[in-house]
């Protein structure tokens, strides 16, 4: 769906992956990774990949045993086959796609600027209770993704500083009140209650680093770093980074902001 829903993690920025990216981690995919038939290649500068996959059992992962209420979840159905899609055209320097992940950052190795679109789309991914409290409904996970890649040293000479910048927004629709926490390298110990309890909107019984990560309605994140001359110290250089997360949730009356900085 975007550059970083497939992310190199060898070559990322950040203390850790812009996780929001990968939507459906841990709940009918592992890190992406699904039963799928794919086409990927370049047509001149654009570089583009599509796929039609067949979704993990999601009573296995971390939404299987989520109980069926008005606010969405994912259907314990038989999945249907969901379908993948992400466009890039690389106005610069060109990337490389041997393999199915995108680089983090080159480091000044490269001069490139992309932009990309991408979507995931779901039949009937999604189930809730009607109002009357009986019938049951289904939905399909529709999700977009529009974004820009710039990496690229400030000069020519060798071992110049260089510039990293990355910004995506994307529109998340997983039914109406869809929400999901997640709490990366959590270092709090605690009991999650079976339900999280939620009153006036607010997210409540969640401990530790959790925040609702993931839900119906927009996001934008953003990454900008700056990476120092090589050989700064000795053989070491720096590379100052800082990335902001804003998502504005249907299920929220508050929206989400998440910082990092290193």
């Amino acid at each position: 769906m975007s550059r970083f829903t497939a992310s190199a993690t060898g070559s990322i920025m950040g203390i850790d992956l812009p996780l929001v990216a990968e939507t459906t981690n841990d709940v009918n995919d592992q890190f992406g990774r699904k039963l799928s038939i794919y086409a990927k290649g370049k047509l001149s500068k654009l570089d583009y990949r599509v796929a039609i996959s067949d979704p993990l059992d999601i009573t296995r992962g971390s939404a299987g045993a989520a109980a069926l209420t008005r606010n969405a979840n994912f259907s314990r159905r038989p999945g249907q086959p969901q379908y993948q899609a992400y466009l890039m055209w690389q106005f610069r320097d060109q990337e490389s796609n041997l393999t199915a992940y995108n680089t983090g950052t080159y480091l000044g190795k490269k001069n490139v600027l992309n932009v990309g679109a991408g979507a995931i789309v779901q039949p009937k991914a999604m189930w809730y209770l009607a109002d009357n409290g009986r019938d049951t409904l289904t939905q399909a996970m529709k999700q977009y993704a529009v974004d820009v890649y710039y990496d690229a040293p400030v000069d020519t000479a060798k071992g110049a500083p260089s510039v990293h910048f990355y910004a995506v927004g994307m529109h998340l629709d997983y039914g109406p009140g869809y929400l999901r926490t997640n709490g990366p390298m959590n270092p709090a110990t605690g009991t999650r209650p079976t339900t999280p309890t939620y009153t006036n909107n607010a997210l409540l019984g969640e401990f530790g680093n959790q925040f609702p990560q993931y839900g119906t309605g927009n996001v934008f994140y953003t990454q900008l770093g700056y990476k120092l001359r090589d050989n700064l110290v000795g053989s070491t250089t720096f590379m100052p980074y800082a990335s902001y997360q804003y998502s504005h949730y249907k299920r929220l009356s508050d929206d989400v902001h998440y910082y990092d900085a290193g």
